[in-house]
């Protein structure tokens, strides 16, 4: 017998890297980790993180709609559709049972590809459409539109002529009196005019303009009546004409999209828009951290140098004139005025640093500037500068003449000095006056009513030929010297004006900075005027009172120019609401070799409103002029909107409001549309862009504010909703197919199946029970035979 040997196993394939690659994306596990991922970063970017709901987002600078739009979120979301894309072609087979897995998971793929769609074509912002507006035009001169809104004011030229108009009223429902029109409503709005004519303020107005009705606009003349009354003439100024018409804006500001707007200042001329794609928005961003004011309390700030440029949207204007970098940003801010040294004017600045035990007072002081020359502090003790030009100056402030009143009175070419000494002991007589002195209460420290300046005040009772009477002298402002009346109250000024009285050489205590070409020195004095003198150098510590007192010079110019910088608001005030609100960016704008830093604040819009409008205009050099804006970027629609106007819906029997209703028109082929309806949760479409109620112009009884004279209406489209629409049908239709169609599928299939088995089982027996039956048929036959 010949041995055979087995035949040898065939050699396993090698898979290729691809191959395994495929298999891995394309298996269960992969997409339900991707599924688990994509849930952990919806979780965190949109409630947080506990227990402190804090936002990985924001450490990144990015808002809601960014951390969805962000690349890893981009890519979790393509790796499982790639995972759905694999397991289905290559673990699925498509037949009918497998319709509904098929189906869900096309349905994500579309509801995938429609969130693409939408987010990434996504535009929404809002947008303030007032009830009219008026239009200006000079003879001869530019053509402006005024946005009608209590105080508004613009300024509008003209050949050899200046007018500037401010909105002084507006009326809803103004009743017209007389003519044919009697007993109808109308909108109205008065506006002041204050014409200047080659230079010169010519006579004010105020010009009524009514609403469909430009046949009665006419004149007031203010404190006088109607010009027709009073001049017989309606209109008194030809050169101007006002008019009325719809406020129709074409553009909408864009939601967390943050821009500089700039144009030539002192123009109306339309803004030049520069978007800031990568400003931040949580975190506080500049060099020189000592150029904010934070709180106490507060974290210290930390230095994050910021260095963004703005990218021209269009015409770059003015602004390509110059170098533009955004070098600082602050999210909740607001701007409080300092001075730095520098600029072309003459105004003594300086710096200093004092410490007394734990205690330490940085500040800066303006020699020429009232109210910033000293500080007050606890206890009548001052801090204060003086600028002196020789070494006289500082030698009569190292050895202070004694107090005295300088009096003067009319007839005599010299000053009377009386000290206030011997008038604080007995009434003094002045020489060949007539007058006599006495002193009855030396204040050093006193607060005047009307400005809230520490000064120091002298009463003195003054006696002449005529009257007595008494006279609190101010020092160092005469001016604000008032005379007290025989009740006993200072009077808003000094009723007899024949005697002058001037305080001089009243000793102050208080620590006192003296700079200028003798040098920089400190004083130390008391109220008795003694002086104890140091002489400085800028940064180097001298003491005082053995040590107890450390005062260091920081900083001391001749010039200086003022300037604002950023207060951190603290964090326990904080709005998270407020978005934009409350930021500040810091501007460089470099022409040249010249160079300016300017903080601006935000504006919600690009035109004045209730809320908040403050451009900056900034000069570099010997270079024009520019008027900069921090707002939103704006985005062009493709009609303008017109409010025709709005409508505040109450419940029944109060003042709650219940409905909010704009009334609007579209510009279409230089018509305006029918009227359109827009609710608070009823939006109206058109050209392909949804428009819905976002905000109001609510009454102010407290400030006499009527309101609604404007209506804030949120824009934005909504490409690809109809394809996710379509991926959650599909989606919804596979979940029901596959938990319940199918199984009534499989079911049947079994039974058929168990049928077709029983019926070859039977078919099969039915030959084997005949043979069993004849055999025992025969088997009986054979036994009855027997």
């Amino acid at each position: 017998m010949t041995a055979t040997n087995p035949p040898a196993a065939s050699p396993r394939r090698r898979r290729s890297f691809v191959t395994e690659l495929l298999d891995e994306i394309g298996s269960v596990w992969f997409g339900v980790t991707m599924m688990v991922l994509i849930l952990a970063y919806c979780w965190i970017g949109s409630a947080g993180t506990w227990p402190l709901v804090w936002f990985p987002r924001q450490a990144f600078e990015l808002t809601e709609m960014e951390w969805f739009g962000w690349w890893p979120f981009q890519v979790l979301v393509g790796l499982l559709c790639l995972s759905l894309i694999l397991v289905t072609l290559r673990r699925i087979r498509f037949n009918l049972p497998n319709l509904g897995v098929w189906t869900v998971h096309a349905g994500i793929l579309v509801l995938a590809l429609g969130s693409t769609i939408y987010f990434g074509r996504k535009i929404e912002g809002d947008m303030a459409v007032y009830r009219r507006q008026a239009e200006i035009e000079v003879a001869g001169g530019e053509k402006v539109a005024l946005p009608l809104q209590p105080g508004a004011s613009i300024t509008v030229r003209g050949p050899g002529r200046i007018y500037d108009v401010r909105v002084a009223q507006l009326q809803h429902d103004y009743e017209l009196l007389t003519g044919d029109d009697a007993g109808k409503k109308t909108y109205a709005a008065q506006l002041f005019v204050q014409p200047v004519v080659d230079g010169r303020p010519g006579r004010p107005f105020i010009r009524q303009v009514l609403d469909g009705y430009p046949q009665y606009t006419e004149d007031v003349i203010p404190g006088r009546g109607r010009a027709v009354k009073v001049e017989g003439r309606a209109i008194l100024d030809e050169a101007i004409r006002i008019g009325m018409s719809y406020h129709a804006p074409d553009r909408i500001h864009l939601h967390d999209r943050r821009a500089l707007h700039v144009r030539p200042a002192g123009t109306n001329e339309p803004w030049h828009e520069l978007a800031l794609p990568r400003l931040p928005r949580y975190h506080e961003y500049m060099d020189a951290t000592d150029r904010a004011f934070v709180q106490p309390g507060e974290p210290p700030l930390l230095a994050r140098p910021l260095r963004l440029r703005p990218r021209p949207k269009g015409d770059p204007g003015p602004a390509a004139e110059y170098e533009l970098t955004v070098t600082g940003f602050m999210p909740y801010a607001d701007l409080v005025e300092t001075w730095e040294p520098g600029g072309r004017h003459f105004n003594p600045y300086l710096r200093f640093e004092m410490r007394s035990g734990q205690a330490r007072v940085v500040d800066e002081l303006l020699a020429r500037v009232p109210g910033k020359d000293r500080i007050d502090l606890e206890g009548d003790f001052s801090v204060a500068f003086r600028w002196v030009e020789s070494e006289q100056d500082l030698e009569r402030m190292l050895a202070p003449e004694p107090p005295a009143l300088r009096v003067r009175v009319p007839g005599r070419d010299s000053a009377v000095e009386v000290p206030l000494a011997d008038a604080e002991r007995a009434p003094v007589a002045v020489p060949g006056t007539g007058v006599r002195l006495a002193v009855e209460q030396v204040v050093p420290r006193w607060t005047t009513n009307s400005t809230g300046q520490q000064v120091s005040m002298v009463l003195v009772r003054v006696e002449t030929p005529g009257r007595t009477f008494r006279r609190a002298v101010i020092w160092p402002d005469k001016s604000l010297s008032r005379d007290i009346d025989a009740s006993g109250h200072m009077g808003s000024a000094t009723l007899d004006r024949s005697v002058d009285l001037e305080l001089t050489g009243l000793p102050e205590a208080g620590l006192f900075f003296v700079a200028g070409p003798v040098g920089t020195h400190v004083l130390l004095s008391n109220l008795g005027g003694d002086v104890r003198h140091r002489k400085v150098e800028i940064g180097q510590p001298v003491s005082f009172l053995d040590g107890a007192l450390e005062v260091r010079v920081l900083e001391v110019a001749e010039n200086s120019r003022r300037l604002r910088v950023p207060r951190v608001v603290p964090r326990r005030e904080r709005n998270p609401r407020a978005g934009d609100a409350f930021a500040v960016v810091q501007l460089e704008l470099r022409r040249g070799d010249a160079v300016e830093r300017r903080w601006i604040p935000y504006s919600p819009y690009t035109h004045p409103n209730r809320f908040s409008y403050r451009p900056e205009v900034v000069r570099v050099g010997d270079g024009p002029a520019l008027e900069v804006l921090f707002s939103r970027e704006t985005w062009p629609l493709p009609a303008p909107v017109a409010l025709e106007r709005f409508e505040l819906e109450t419940y029944p029997g109060g003042q709650r409001e219940r409905d909010f209703i704009s009334l609007v028109r579209f510009l279409e082929n230089g018509r305006w549309s029918e009227l359109h309806e827009v609710r608070s949760n009823q939006p109206t479409e058109h050209a392909g862009w949804w428009y819905f109620q976002a905000t109001w112009d609510p009454p102010d009884p407290a400030r006499n504010y009527a309101g609604m004279f404007y209506t804030g209406l949120g824009v934005g489209n909504r490409h690809g909703v109809m394809i996710m629409l379509l991926g959650s049908v599909m989606t919804i239709f596979g979940t029901i197919w596959a938990f319940y169609v199918k199984p009534v599928i499989l079911r049947r299939r079994r039974d058929r199946g168990a049928e077709r088995r029983a019926g070859r089982i039977t078919e099969t027996a039915e030959p084997e029970r005949e043979v069993a039956r004849q055999a025992g048929a025969a088997m009986a036959g054979v036994e009855d035979h027997a």
